[in-house]
């Protein structure tokens, strides 16, 4: 069989909001469509987080509305027809259910693209038990139901082959896409080390931001300015070296950017990575790397995240132990290295701005696929 059919990008409707959390996905949607896919739109979720009465709700919408929309798709597509799917999305037991007939039914193809693993990632605080199964037939039953899977990097990769997934069916992004308009800015380095922060500010979240400054950190990071952008930002007893500049739709938020290096971290420690989020770091490719390196800001990243081997290769930023050493580690960077790093972050930032990293994958996985059919 050849693939020579139709190609469907599943689309998720969304509320604009200033945060990120839509914005990997709806970016996905928008290359895939100027790629020439066509959208097939799923609806909003409804009582994400539902309470009471709003449980039987959820069931039932969620059951109605993934039966509907995975009929339509199955007499929508034909022999050859590739369906790119983004995961996680809602309705996990359904895909399952859905996904395997169809292929069989029309002898289309099925690709995914991970955004995340939740049964890696085990939510915030423990959230993750609510829905511990769900996410382990999501991230183990569902994904190996697809033709490719394209994974957020080689640490990801590994870690799906060592859970059973087949090598071959594998493809590593190496970054997110991240498309905006707003301008991109020359970088000037300051007069002190900074710092840009963006992301959800709550302390559960990101503790490291007020602990950075504590302790020995008091100390080592005199000099240091953190500007920061973001939602739940927790003002009270913070330090004076810590900016709060507002919270930015996530397209708009590259034009304001200010700093210079753009932190990649997570978790409750200013002296590493912790916890579920913080270990995290280990797999994924955290999307706000992808939104400084768009502004044309190098990174400064965890020295142990998967992330960590992509600055190094295109020579985008700096690596880093722990925050304490953040100010010495900044001014230990020459002017001409920096400029260097301002230079390779710009250029990397315009084809983030283009969907590059996407268009690669995405045309891997297709010729493996006819590969595959020869």
């Amino acid at each position: 069989m050849k693939i020579m059919g139709t190609f469907y990008s599943i689309d998720l409707q969304s509320e604009e909001g200033k945060h990120a959390g839509v914005k990997a996905p709806s970016d996905i949607s928008s290359i895939a469509h100027e790629m020439g896919m066509t959208g097939f739109l799923f609806p909003a979720q409804k009582y994400m987080f539902p309470k009471g009465i709003d449980v039987i709700k959820g069931k039932i919408w969620l059951l109605k509305t993934c039966s509907e929309k995975w009929e339509e798709l199955r007499r929508t597509v034909k022999e050859g027809d590739i369906v790119l799917y983004q995961h996680p999305m809602y309705g996990a037991r359904a895909a399952l259910k859905y996904i395997p007939a169809i292929k069989r039914e029309k002898g289309c193809h099925f690709i995914a693209l991970i955004h995340d693993l939740e049964s890696l990632r085990m939510g915030v605080q423990g959230l993750y038990t609510k829905s511990r199964k769900t996410a382990e037939i999501s991230d183990q039953n569902l994904l190996k139901q697809f033709d490719a899977v394209i994974c957020h990097n080689e640490h990801m990769r590994q870690y799906l082959i060592e859970k059973g997934f087949e090598p071959e069916k594998l493809v590593s992004l190496e970054i997110f896409d991240y498309l905006t308009n707003e301008k991109m800015c020359h970088r000037v380095r300051g007069k002190e080390p900074s710092l840009a922060v963006a992301g959800n500010l709550h302390p559960g979240k990101s503790g490291y931001l007020y602990e950075m400054f504590q302790n020995s950190g008091e100390t080592k990071n005199r000099e240091l300015m953190v500007n920061a952008y973001g939602v739940n930002f927790q003002s009270d007893g913070v330090s004076g070296r810590i900016r709060y500049q507002g919270a930015f739709p996530a397209d708009k938020l590259p034009g304001v950017l200010k700093g210079d290096f753009g932190l990649v971290w997570d978790g409750p420690s200013a002296g590493s990575c912790v916890g579920n989020t913080g270990e995290y770091l280990r797999y994924n490719n955290p999307h706000k790397a992808s939104l400084y390196l768009t502004s044309g800001m190098p990174v400064m990243v965890w020295e142990e995240a998967a992330i960590a081997d992509f600055v190094k290769k295109y020579h985008v930023g700096i690596t880093i132990r722990n925050l304490y050493e953040a100010a010495e580690t900044i001014s230990g960077v020459s002017d001409e290295e920096y400029s260097e790093m301002c230079v390779n972050a710009a250029q990397v930032g315009q084809k983030l701005r283009e969907g590059y990293f996407f268009r690669r994958a995405f045309q891997e996985c297709v010729k493996k696929l006819e590969k595959q059919n020869e």
